[in-house]
């Protein structure tokens, strides 16, 4: 935090330097996960400007993620691009973790599409699969504190069922097999022993160590939020397969193409329609 500065008056001189370069006003943001960076290659990009050179970002030194906001635009319609985020692991609190979510609904945004790398807990995934997240599991457990007027009317949907449905309707429409199912963050960033692997199969089909502090916020600030987890490895405690942050980055950048698709895709309805997508039939 800028010395003497509240995380507001923060939010607002992000803002500003972000309107000073850039002065579209966006209503969709999609955060990226691991590996996924290429998507920004679909975009009629304006800007790029590093975390660095903005107050209030934190540098991501996760593997796959560049630290970078990227302005441009799908069609006509401006959009704003999250290359990365932080995660507790990197030692960063929770309000820095979800600083640039603040950031993003002052600029204007109203639909935040988040996706993130995730184990496969469902014996039933495969890697280089999606799942959409219908529900989460937060074993972060810090979410009290710098939200102080959390209230469970913000998460009891997080994410919202109707752009649930059209990105589904989309995957059929182009032979991309989708799951659907509960996403569970931990701390990290260890991965998970074959006893955890165990545990937490009993209650969600895939684990990560991002997300849900971000989407915890989006709601509360009234956003509409879908997200999308890659699966690029295999949590089965009968089958133990080693996975790291390496091989991890290297399935989601082979997934990126399908999830372009996808996400161009579900940009481009919801545009269409006024931030009010339709299901299709």
């Amino acid at each position: 935090m800028t010395s003497g500065v509240d995380i507001q008056t923060e939010v607002e001189i992000a803002v500003n330097e972000i309107r000073k370069q850039w002065q579209p006003t966006p209503t969709v943001a999609v955060i990226l996960g691991t590996g996924l960076g290429a998507f920004v290659d679909g975009l009629n990009i304006d800007l790029v400007i590093p975390y660095s050179n903005l107050p209030g970002f934190c540098a991501s030194t996760a593997i796959g993620h560049a630290g970078e906001l990227v302005c441009g635009r799908v069609g006509e319609t401006p959009i704003l691009v999250l290359c990365g985020r932080t995660h507790s692991y990197e030692g960063v609190p929770l309000e820095r973790m979800t600083f640039p979510v603040k950031v993003l609904k002052q600029l204007g945004v109203s639909t935040l599409l988040v996706s993130c790398a995730a184990g496969g807990l469902s014996p039933s995934f495969q890697a280089g699969e999606f799942m959409v997240i219908d529900d989460h599991i937060d074993f972060l457990l810090q979410l009290k504190s710098p939200l102080t007027s959390y209230s469970r009317s913000f998460t009891s949907t997080p994410y919202d069922e109707e752009l649930n449905e059209l990105i589904c309707n989309i995957g059929r429409e182009q032979n991309i097999p989708l799951n659907s199912g509960t996403y569970v963050s931990v701390t990290g960033p260890n991965y998970e022993t074959r006893a955890e692997m165990r545990f937490y199969r009993r209650m969600a089909d895939a684990i990560g160590m991002s997300t849900v502090p971000e989407v915890t916020l989006a709601r509360q600030l009234g956003m509409r939020v879908c997200g999308l987890a890659t699966i690029t490895n295999l949590c089965n405690p009968d089958a133990l397969a080693i996975a790291d942050g390496e091989d991890v980055a290297k399935v989601a950048s082979q997934t990126e193409p399908n999830f372009r698709r996808l996400v161009l895709e579900l940009i481009r309805r919801i545009s269409n329609v006024g931030q009010a997508p339709a299901c299709l039939p």
